[in-house]
């Protein structure tokens, strides 16, 4: 988890105009810049900075203990809402499912870190829901939260979305 992106052009229809406040640039940082983006939009802008900050330690980390780390730096950092809620991991006995339609139909005003699952198999890319935007750190705008933008993300051309890999829902 935390490709950067080489095309960089997302369709002028998926754009917003919400600034990412934390880009990645060529960095593999997604997966925390994404989170503290979009606690930045929720105003809980010194909590995002501190986030931020602590992505570079992450970065020789496999993609399950960025998570973990990810999530325990929440509770320390964001701890009104850093409990970190976790969907579609295969790791759970009982699983908790989020679904395609939950996350483009349900907004939430909660930031919701998702890796989307491409039709290619990937899973290398990490995104934060929040209310009807989606924060790509690979992006200077925040998406619109629809089924196009979750595709463009997935960076796998025309196979797109299929998925939800794993997600965590900070509430």
């Amino acid at each position: 988890v935390g490709d950067s992106r080489e095309e960089t052009k997302v369709p002028i229809r998926l754009k917003t105009t919400i600034p990412m406040a934390y880009p990645q640039g060529t960095r593999n940082q997604c997966l925390y810049l994404c989170l503290a983006s979009a606690l930045d939009y929720m105003g809980l802008m010194v909590e995002a900075l501190k986030l931020a900050a602590r992505a570079t330690t992450t970065d020789s980390l496999t993609g399950n203990d960025q998570i973990k780390l990810l999530t325990k730096h929440m509770m320390e950092i964001a701890p009104s809402i850093g409990v970190g809620v976790v969907f579609n991991s295969s790791q759970k006995r009982k699983k908790k499912k989020l679904t395609m339609h939950d996350l483009l139909h349900r907004p939430s005003i909660y930031p919701t870190l998702v890796i989307p699952l491409g039709r290619d198999g990937s899973v290398s890319h990490a995104v934060c829901v929040v209310d009807d935007l989606i924060f790509d750190s690979t992006q200077p705008w925040a998406l619109k939260c629809v089924e196009e933008s979750l595709s463009w993300v997935c960076n796998c051309g025309e196979k797109g979305f299929v998925d939800i890999s794993l997600a965590v829902r900070f509430e």
